[in-house]
């Protein structure tokens, strides 16, 4: 079973930071244990996503060792 009601692609060229988080800010994620994605070329508000995969640690190290754009 896939719950996805949200979707939006996003290039992994035009992403500049991941990070785990936890939050309540509103987003598309389901959960509260989250990635954030930081985006390249977006105003303040609309240049972070978050999202909440199954497996966020292992989603967070396969991102990573695709987007090479990676600030820090």
């Amino acid at each position: 079973m896939q719950k996805r009601p949200f979707r939006e692609k996003i290039r992994c060229d035009n992403i500049k930071s991941l990070k785990l988080t936890n939050n309540f800010y509103f987003s598309m994620a389901l959960s509260r244990n989250r990635i954030e994605i930081k985006q390249i070329g977006k105003g303040f508000i609309l240049e972070t996503t978050y999202i909440s995969p199954e497996n966020r640690k292992e989603y967070l190290a396969e991102l990573k060792s695709r987007c090479k754009n990676l600030e820090g």
